[in-house]
């Protein structure tokens, strides 16, 4: 997946959706949780998930977690290769 938020709203859908179903065929579980590639993500990325069974969606905006973080904007820290 490429940087999603650069995709039509039905590209999107589809992209994460596929993802979904292809998590699901191999591991026999629907995923609860979605990475945002690149972190990157707009109002489109939020609505699909939320209505896609995705319980938390985790960006990589450098931020803290607290009490009344959006369950779909769940900073997380980007590893990068330093070499």
């Amino acid at each position: 997946m490429a940087h999603i938020r650069c995709l039509t709203y039905d590209d999107q859908k589809n992209e994460i959706l596929g993802s979904i179903a292809f998590i699901r065929t191999l591991s026999g579980l629907a995923p609860r949780y979605f990475a945002y590639p690149y972190g990157g993500r707009d109002k489109n990325t939020i609505e699909i998930l939320s209505q896609s069974g995705i319980s938390l969606g985790f960006t990589t905006d450098p931020h803290g977690f607290k009490d009344d973080t959006y369950q779909f904007i769940v900073p997380r820290f980007q590893v990068c290769n330093w070499d």
